[in-house]
């Protein structure tokens, strides 16, 4: 029998820092360097508790958010009505505010994954805006023909991302 005198590796949560959103205090962790990733946590829970072993493997090659979403873990808890939208505002202006534009890799554990889902929907359209104010096929012309599978995104957020971008049905 072998016994080794060496210490287990430490993985350590980075501490919290912090951010506004709509006048309240929310909490994100931050490690790493590299391509962005964030992570969202589920109901009931926080970014410590979801992903405390997660970070430190991540963070070995890729900068990683862990947010607490409003109203969990160590944000604020104002008296607002709770929502997967409220939720998929706040991780929104997260990315525009922190990221300045950088397009992360989102993962979410629970109903993270719902609002990770709804978040990367938002800044999809949000970048096809960006793209087509470039005026990518260089013609000029400022009108466009978007085609896809929108109709199921009627009353949706892609949708309200285009029209906020001058765009009409």
């Amino acid at each position: 029998l072998i016994l080794s005198t060496a210490s287990p590796p430490t993985t350590t949560f980075p501490a919290a820092s912090r951010f506004n959103f709509r006048g309240s205090d929310c909490a994100y962790y931050v490690a790493g360097s590299g391509p962005p990733v964030v992570l969202l946590h589920g109901f009931a829970g926080s970014a410590y508790n979801c992903w405390r072993s997660t970070v430190p493997a991540l963070a070995a090659t890729h900068t990683v958010y862990g947010i607490d979403l409003l109203g969990l873990g160590a944000s604020a808890q104002p008296v607002v009505e709770y929502s997967i939208d409220l939720w998929r505002e706040q991780c929104a202006a997260f990315v525009r505010e922190r990221l300045g534009g950088e397009a992360p890799v989102i993962i979410g554990h629970s109903f993270g994954s719902l609002i990770a889902l709804e978040l990367a929907r938002t800044l999809a359209a949000q970048a096809l805006v960006d793209w087509l104010a470039t005026d990518p096929t260089g013609s000029g012309d400022p009108d466009f023909i978007i085609m896809g599978d929108l109709n199921s995104y009627a009353m949706e957020d892609p949708i309200d991302a285009l029209k906020a971008g001058g765009y009409t049905n």
